[in-house]
């Protein structure tokens, strides 16, 4: 950045480094409370360029990932497809399925949902290529024939290519168990409808979250913070507060140090989401002493 000419303002994170320069370090060890903390530099500065490393591949990954909006498209966009390809099986005939099936479509036995945006798409290409085949030596049925094979592979397309994010958004609501069996046109479509009401369900529920994402390892580095903030005899606190006005930013001497280096790690950074997230790691701090309060608190 140096011989670049740039500020911490200007870069983008693309430029974003897993080291901390001098005159950073020397800003944030300014915050701990040891008076030996000038015998400690090597280890301090070890342990925070590990941290920052952690936040700067998380960001970095997190930055990679497509907006909401994008995501709640793409899921649309598999929905349909997966309606087109249900409503054309519909129409199938039991003799059609069965020509359909005479050719071996995959033979997937005790698959799990972490394997189904590979090995569906395997299979609906299968039933597509066996579907065109069928459609020539039975004519009368090859308009139904030709449009199952149109959504099978319009639907492996739409699953193959979906980015990593809108589908871990429908692995989180699939159930996880062993029966992504897909040895017949039947059990196809008993896991294509299952991926279709999972995909409904990851649409509304993002929809309904509002906010940004988070970063992926926030709480793992903030609870890191504190146990190198509180090694240096500080004690971890937060404040949103000044006296009696709410500022939204941390305030505490724990908060400054947080804020500062997670703002020297990433501008894009805002106060108060540094206030969030320290107030959430302090609230499952202390979630086990509240448990035991009311524990004995309803013992007779």
């Amino acid at each position: 950045m140096e011989a670049r000419l740039l500020t911490s303002a200007q870069h983008s994170r693309g430029d974003i480094g897993a080291l901390f320069s001098d005159s950073e370090f020397e800003r944030l060890i300014a915050h701990l409370n040891r008076s030996d903390v000038s015998l400690l530099k090597q280890p301090l500065r070890s342990n925070l360029d590990f941290v920052r490393e952690l936040l700067v591949k998380s960001v970095l990954f997190e930055s990679q990932k497509p907006r909401r909006k994008a995501i709640h498209e793409a899921l649309k966009i598999v929905g349909n497809r997966l309606r087109s390809f249900l409503a054309a099986t519909a129409d199938l005939d039991e003799p059609t399925i069965r020509d359909l099936e005479s050719i071996k479509i995959l033979g997937v036995g005790h698959a799990t949902a972490f394997q189904v945006f590979l090995s569906l798409p395997l299979a609906l290409r299968a039933l597509a290529a066996s579907a065109k085949s069928t459609a020539r030596a039975k004519k009368p049925h090859a308009n139904g024939l030709l449009v199952f094979s149109s959504s099978a592979d319009g639907l492996a397309d739409a699953l193959h290519f979906l980015d990593f994010a809108s589908q871990s958004e429908v692995l989180g609501v699939m159930p996880w168990t062993s029966d992504y069996h897909l040895r017949s046109l039947k059990e196809v479509v008993h896991i294509a409808r299952r991926v279709f009401e999972a995909t409904g369900l990851a649409l509304e529920t993002g929809k309904k979250r509002g906010g940004p994402k988070p970063v992926g390892e926030m709480k793992e580095v903030v609870a890191r913070l504190a146990e190198i903030f509180e090694a240096c005899g500080g004690k971890f606190t937060h404040t949103p507060y000044v006296k009696t006005e709410y500022d939204g930013k941390p305030q505490s001497k724990a908060g400054q140090f947080v804020r500062d280096f997670l703002t020297i790690c990433d501008p894009s950074i805002r106060p108060k989401q540094v206030s969030q997230w320290m107030a959430g790691l302090i609230h499952s701090r202390n979630a086990p002493s509240r448990r035991k309060m009311m524990a004995r608190e309803t013992i007779p």
